[in-house]
Formats: C-alpha cells, structure tokens, sequence
C-alpha cells in the first residue's frame, strides 16, 4: 500500500516575511505556538507527535533530503506540499507575485522528486481574479495537484460572491480546494478562547 501524506506544509521566506506582520496582529499568540508542548522531544517516535518548536521552521523550508531521509523514516511514499503559514495576509499589490514565485519554487522541488513530492499552489485570496488566474497557471502549466487555503480566503469567507469565479476554476480543472483551519477573526478568538492560555 502506497502511503501518500496530505498535511505537509512548506514554509516560504518571502510569503512570510509579507504576511506576517498582518497575521500577528490578527493573532500576537502565534510566536508562542507550541512552546508548552513537549511531544516532540519525546523519543518513542512510534506514533505521531508534534515536532520539537525550534525545529518547526527550519524543517518547514526544507523540500529536499532532510525531508525526504524523515520520510523513508515514517514510511511516507510521497507528500502533497502546501504551505502554511498565512500567505493570503500579504499586502493585495505584492500578493499575486508573490504567490505565483512561491508556486514557481514549489514546483522545481516536486520536478526534483517527481516519485516523492506533489503540491497544493497558494493564491493570492484577497484577489480574487488574480487567483483564478494563479491556480489556472500553477494546474496548467506546474502540474500542481490543486490549493490550500490556511483560513478565511481575506475579510469574507469562501462563500462570498467573490469567489464563485475561482470556485468555479476549482470545478473546471477538477481539481481540490483544501481548506485548512486559520487564524479566527478577533470575535470568533474572544468568544472560543478568551482566558484560556496563549497556546490553546
């Protein structure tokens, strides 16, 4: 049996760098996420675990033999890479580009190890024209297998009017939409988890 693994996020400088700024003051916990978890310094690695805090990120920028040498060592065929983090936070007149040079580096890393490596594209969500166009480009022309999307596409939902073009791009190429949970808006966070600690 072919073990192929879906949640296997990626990291991106440049997507970070511009997205970041937004996604804290969204959610100023986010630099704590993980520290009071001591699941990855456990070493009975034969059930899954949360990775060690500090080696999030350094992991998360590796689409190459570091994370092909854990693969062999979890016995995971292949992954479908997505990135996370919150790139539909980045200024609207930097997204598009962004997004699609993020696409374009995801793509040379599954040409790299076509037998191993598959990818979900970001889209510059808060343009909703400009991502029919990335996600069009990224299936067509990358061979990337779909999009994900970390949370609320911008400030409306996926259900939103706006995205009917896209959503109708998703059918069209017949291709998935994964929708992976994302920041809360400010209410949401206040009603769910207000006095609770940081880390929930």
């Amino acid at each position: 049996m072919k073990i192929i693994a879906v949640e296997e996020h990626v990291l991106d400088a440049d997507l970070g760098k511009a997205s970041m700024p937004a996604a804290l003051a969204q959610a100023p916990y986010l630099p704590d996420w993980g520290k009071t978890v001591q699941d990855g310094y456990n070493l009975d690695r034969s059930r899954p675990q949360i990775e060690q805090n500090a080696l999030i990120n350094p992991k998360g920028f590796d689409m190459g033999e570091g994370r092909l040498k854990e693969m062999d060592l979890a016995g995971i065929d292949m992954q479908v890479l997505s990135y996370g983090g919150f790139p539909q936070f980045a200024l609207k007149e930097q997204s598009a580009a962004l997004n699609r040079a993020a696409n374009d580096r995801l793509a040379e890393a599954v040409a790299k190890h076509p037998d191993r490596f598959a990818g979900f594209a970001t889209l510059p969500w808060g343009q909703p024209q400009e991502a029919v166009k990335e996600l069009k480009r990224a299936v067509n022309e990358l061979g990337l297998k779909g999009a994900l999307l970390n949370g609320r596409p911008s400030e409306h939902f996926i259900d939103h009017s706006d995205y009917e073009p896209l959503l109708a791009a998703f059918h069209e190429l017949n291709v998935p939409l994964y929708l992976h949970p994302g920041v809360p808006v400010q209410a949401v966070q206040q009603a769910y988890y207000g006095g609770f600690s940081p880390e929930i």
